[in-house]
């Protein structure tokens, strides 16, 4: 993916190079893995109808169906967990200067980290990018998209659709500007 800003926003934004906007998180989490779902989550999810799909709408059914998917594998967790079994375990490691990236699925969505370390271990160079950089891009198109096609309902209406629109990206506006 690519970074980057534009002149009318301090908010970033990242594109799939050649292909543009993309949305991330608990949908998209959906619409890959739904079958990977423990049978409360697929439970809950058939219950109500949602099997994923491409209306950001969605995405707080989604995020509601895994938590149903957390609660009980964090269950599962706890059941096996021993507290005579836990230790503390600290890796051995040696300050050396370099460089590493690594991309983790955070609740929220796919979260990128770049750190540049110098010989004495001072992090000189880091770089987050978060769900809402991922987001923001296609947010503002669907925001667009969703003007264009409502734009001869009334002004609460639309002002209402628009809020509801945004809170379904679940935006995390001081993480867009790292």
């Amino acid at each position: 993916f690519i970074e980057g800003e534009v002149p009318y926003s301090n908010a970033k934004r990242t594109i799939i190079k050649g292909r543009g906007s993309f949305m991330a998180g608990a949908l998209s989490r959906i619409n890959l893995g739904f079958d990977n779902l423990l049978p409360d989550a697929k439970k809950a999810s058939e219950d109500i109808g949602f099997k994923g799909g491409g209306n950001p709408f969605l995405n707080n059914l989604a995020q509601a169906v895994e938590l149903v998917h957390a609660f009980q594998e964090c269950a599962a967790l706890l059941r096996g967990l021993s507290l005579k079994s836990v230790k503390n375990y600290f890796a051995d490691f040696k300050v050396r200067e370099g460089a590493g990236s690594a991309v983790t699925e955070a609740p929220r969505g796919m979260l990128y980290h770049y750190y540049e370390i110098d010989r004495s271990g001072i992090i000189t160079k880091a770089n987050i990018v978060t769900l809402t950089a991922h987001n923001f891009l296609n947010l503002e198109e669907s925001l667009k998209e969703l003007v264009t096609e409502n734009i001869d309902k009334p002004e609460d209406e639309l002002i209402l659709l628009c809020e509801m629109l945004v809170r379904a990206y679940d935006p995390c506006f001081s993480c867009s500007v790292h």
